[in-house]
């Protein structure tokens, strides 16, 4: 996706974040790999995925949540090696 976008904090942060993936894959690619995306519930695949078609940030947490449930997307805990 280009451009940098702020997504606000309010409510509508994840709909608008899922609206500048449909408007960046157009309506059939988006449903497509959205359909395609359904098999990727480990967090590294699906962000992989959403990388491959130029989505990633904030929009790959709200995509995600779109297929699989709200609050579904859980943080990881990243570098952290015991």
């Amino acid at each position: 996706m280009t451009g940098l976008c702020t997504y606000s904090n309010g409510p509508t942060a994840a709909f608008d974040a899922v609206e500048h993936i449909r408007k960046h894959l157009g309506d059939v690619e988006f449903t497509n790999n959205t359909d395609k995306f359904r098999k990727y519930r480990q967090h590294t695949t699906f962000i992989l995925a959403c990388a491959h078609v130029g989505v990633y940030g904030y929009p790959v947490k709200a995509w995600y949540e779109l297929i699989f449930g709200q609050d579904t997307w859980k943080d990881m805990q990243v570098g952290v090696f015991r």
